[in-house]
């Protein structure tokens, strides 16, 4: 499989927000936390999945943008593009 900048970009950018639901889960499933507590930690974690659905839908139009047909745009995910 061909690795492309762009590929590399976006996994880098969906770290990130990974990071932040992933931390952010962990919190909410600790006990002891306030509901004042549990609600920003909610909001965190909805902001960071809006981000990366924002990421994958710039990456997969970017892709069907340099290949209009759906089958390369879907090899363009996996890297081949």
């Amino acid at each position: 499989m061909r690795v492309t900048n762009s590929s590399l970009s976006l996994v880098q950018d969906l770290r990130t927000p990974i990071a932040t639901i992933r931390a952010g889960t962990e919190v909410l499933i600790r006990s002891g936390i306030t509901d004042s507590q549990a609600q920003r930690v909610v909001r965190n974690v909805n902001v960071a999945s809006l981000r990366l659905q924002e990421l994958i839908e710039a990456f997969v139009d970017s892709c069907k943008g340099a290949h209009p047909d759906p089958e390369a745009a879907g090899d363009c995910a996996n890297g081949s593009c």
